[in-house]
């Protein structure tokens, strides 16, 4: 199943046939827009140094986040690719 991720590189897609990994990454983007909303990063913290796919990390920083939220790059809906 293919799935946006939200990393370093800005938001990238990815084929995760791996649940687990499908998972992480749906807990992130909660995570990403849980700090959206709150401006709290304890949520985040839980996916510091996480790997996906074939070694793409997550974003984590909340400089970083803010950056694509504001040039509006973060689509919460849209995370899986059909």
């Amino acid at each position: 199943m293919r799935m946006k991720i939200l990393s370093p590189d800005g938001v990238v897609e990815a084929d995760l046939p791996n649940p687990d990994e499908r998972s992480t990454v749906g807990g992130h983007w909660s995570a990403v827009g849980f700090y959206t909303d709150n401006g709290l990063t304890f949520r985040l913290e839980e996916y510091e140094d996480t790997e996906v796919g074939e070694g793409i990390r997550l974003e984590t920083d909340p400089d970083a986040i803010d950056g694509w939220w504001f040039r509006g790059e973060l689509d919460f809906l849209e995370v899986y690719v059909s």
